[in-house]
């Protein structure tokens, strides 16, 4: 027994140093006073329109899976605007965070006449840490009762933004932590 235990405590002294380095090699970069990053099109700056807003998690685990959806999925490279907020679609009917859902619906407001948005794209995931604290350990406790509890939130939030914005045309969707995606039809 004594090997497991010292293995153990190897690879957490292991994880602990690598989350040091990581957080050195950040505070070094930092330092830097200009970054150039690559941009997806030489014409950025003639670019007016959207077609879509995008509400996400602010979940760091899923934000590669998320970009990949949206752009080689979807197609939809420069032609989105994207909210991320805690539970997503949970952001639009939480009642103990209202300042949430005014906000949403500020930024829909203005993206209407800014990048003449068409559509929006609510997209939950399974494991969210925001329905486990807004909502309780209860709405989450099978992976029926979570189905069913993200199937109904996005339900709520796609009525509740079309009450608002009778025009846009709301989309629902489900990631699992594997990348599937369920095309949820509230």
């Amino acid at each position: 027994m004594l090997p497991i235990i010292l293995t153990i405590a190897a690879l957490t002294t292991l994880n602990s140093y690598a989350a040091e380095v990581s957080n050195d090699s950040f505070d070094k970069l930092m330092e830097q006073k200009t970054f150039k990053v690559q941009v997806s099109s030489d014409s950025l700056k003639e670019m007016k329109q959207a077609s879509t807003l995008v509400i996400s998690c602010v979940d760091f685990r899923l934000k590669n899976e998320t970009s990949d959806f949206l752009n080689n999925t979807l197609k939809l490279i420069d032609d989105y605007d994207g909210i991320v907020m805690p539970g997503a679609s949970l952001a639009v009917v939480d009642q103990t965070h209202p300042s949430w859902s005014e906000s949403i619906y500020g930024i829909i407001e203005v993206l209407k006449t800014l990048h003449n948005i068409k559509r929006v794209v609510l997209l939950d995931h399974l494991n969210c840490g925001a329905y486990k604290v807004i909502l309780g350990e209860d709405s989450v406790k099978t992976p029926d009762v979570e189905l069913a509890t993200h199937k109904k939130t996005l339900g709520q939030a796609k009525q509740a933004i079309q009450e608002k914005f009778p025009d846009l045309k709301i989309h629902t969707m489900i990631m699992s932590l594997d990348g599937t995606i369920e095309n949820v039809q509230q």
